[in-house]
């Protein structure tokens, strides 16, 4: 594990190859079986029961401290993930903090929002910070992993008041780059729709092929891939295109310079992916605007850090939450 307390750390090519396969190849689910809407009504009822909160695009389970004085920290998931990715850390975290385990509409057999006219990534950051604002949280950390990063950032961007920290997971704030270094908005809006069209016009049994073959490249514990997998395979298709589309086509770069919100960059890297480490100096410009950041890396890891190297992710973190 590196620890650096340095504007822009050490970064590796491996991220961008795991972040691509991710936003590439694993937002193609198919819906399950097709239901009659009263057996859709008492589906969707059981699945969301289990939270104790619940909005058109979060659905939150409370756990660790209770205390009024605990911190909190909120956990985000990245595309096609169950709020289960987090299991390996959560009950470590929980002795320390208020833990507010998110999932997300559409993603890993969670109902999907009835509309997606906002957009996936607007829906979340406008449904947690009235969260946060509902339930009166102070000293607030967000933690996300992937797409879960990315809201985080925007939420800083756009609700900063609201939170103290931001821990960001194998993510970029904009991520066409991994593409093209030269990528902008603009020239990204085609790319997106032609990804999107794709894969929608996937059938389940092509998808299941492809992702099959996607999750290796994106953890290396086997009984993490089954998971990815499953996930995927119970998500709502047209919000994981919807979802791509809007990272696709929002950068958050130019405006970084106006969170003040303190962020932990934690990213992943594995010689199996036979790239340098120094040719990750692109990684490091996503982030150079950037006021107050700090980047650890985690080696013998592929995408899925929390999976793959389970106790340093949650020394990391934790070193992160503890510090000042």
């Amino acid at each position: 594990m590196t620890y650096n307390k340095i504007k822009f750390g050490q970064k590796t090519k491996f991220i961008g190859a795991s972040l691509l396969i991710l936003l590439a190849a694993g937002l193609g689910a198919c819906n399950p079986t097709s239901l009659l809407p009263e057996q859709a009504n008492s589906e969707e009822k059981n699945k969301t029961a289990k939270y104790d909160f619940s909005s058109q695009w979060i659905h939150v389970k409370e756990q660790g401290l209770k205390a009024s004085s605990a911190p909190n920290l909120i956990l985000i998931p990245g595309l096609v993930s169950s709020s289960e990715v987090w299991n390996s850390v959560t009950t470590e975290l929980g002795k320390t903090h208020h833990l507010h385990i998110v999932d997300v509409s559409g993603f890993a057999g969670v109902p999907a929002s009835a509309t997606l006219d906002v957009g996936v990534v607007n829906g979340l950051v406008h449904d947690l910070a009235n969260y946060i604002q509902t339930k009166k949280l102070d000293d607030v950390t967000l933690m996300g992993h992937s797409m879960g990063g990315f809201t985080s950032l925007l939420m800083a961007q756009e609700h900063g008041a609201l939170i103290s920290k931001v821990i960001t997971v194998d993510s970029l704030p904009f991520y066409p780059v991994i593409f093209n270094p030269a990528s902008t908005v603009d020239t990204s809006r085609a790319q997106a729709k032609y990804m999107g069209d794709t894969l929608l016009a996937l059938d389940e049994n092509d998808f299941t092929q492809m992702q099959t073959q996607t999750i290796l490249r994106l953890s290396k514990n086997e009984q993490a891939r089954a998971e990815i997998l499953t996930w995927s395979l119970d998500s709502d298709r047209a919000t994981m295109v919807q979802a791509m589309q809007d990272l696709m086509t929002t950068d958050l770069r130019s405006n970084l310079h106006d969170i003040k919100t303190e962020v932990h960059v934690i990213y992943a890297w594995d010689e199996a992916m036979g790239v340098p480490v120094d040719m990750w100096k692109l990684y490091e410009t996503q982030y150079q605007n950037l006021q107050n950041v700090e980047f650890t890396r985690i080696e013998n890891s592929f995408h899925f850090i929390m999976k793959d190297q389970p106790e340093e992710f949650l020394a990391t973190v934790q070193k992160v939450l503890s510090s000042e």
